[in-house]
């Protein structure tokens, strides 16, 4: 049985041994604009085990909010998890982290509906790909890092 945990572990890649502070390049203001909206999705260190965040979607013609989560990634019992809290859920939905590299994170959650994954995927040192999605459907986005002068 742990032979067939090792292979597992090895095919994914993925490591228990994950730090959060591994996750540093996640922290910023990140800006994601199309024609119709912008997404401003903000993270920062909180503590040594948990980063918070926010995800606002603005309207272009008068930049009013048409969408808002609270987020939070946090390092407990080994393990990472992405906490996302939305409007439309009563409670917070949590998905765990299954894969990572030094640019990719990818957290999942077979049991909620929609997403059951969200990846997080640095293209470049100033901008991220994210990636929500089920077996379905679903969406990316391509961030920008805001340069705070």
């Amino acid at each position: 049985m742990r032979f067939l945990a090792l292979i597992l572990l090895i095919q994914t890649g993925f490591s228990q041994n994950v730090k959060i502070t591994e996750m540093n390049w996640l922290l910023g203001k990140w800006i994601a604009e199309n024609t119709n909206d912008r997404v401003v999705e903000t993270w920062t260190k909180a503590g040594d085990l948990t980063f918070e965040g926010t995800n606002i979607t603005y309207t272009n013609s008068d930049s009013s909010i048409i969408g808002e989560e609270s987020l939070r990634l946090v390092q407990m019992s080994g393990e990472i998890f992405y906490i996302a809290k939305v409007k439309h859920n009563e409670f917070p939905i949590g998905f765990k982290l299954i894969n990572t590299s030094d640019q990719q994170l990818i957290f999942e959650n077979k049991s909620h509906d929609f997403p059951t994954q969200i990846q997080y995927k640095l293209t470049s040192s100033t901008t991220i790909e994210v990636v929500v999605r089920n077996k379905e459907k679903g969406f990316s986005f391509h961030f920008k890092k805001m340069i705070l002068n």
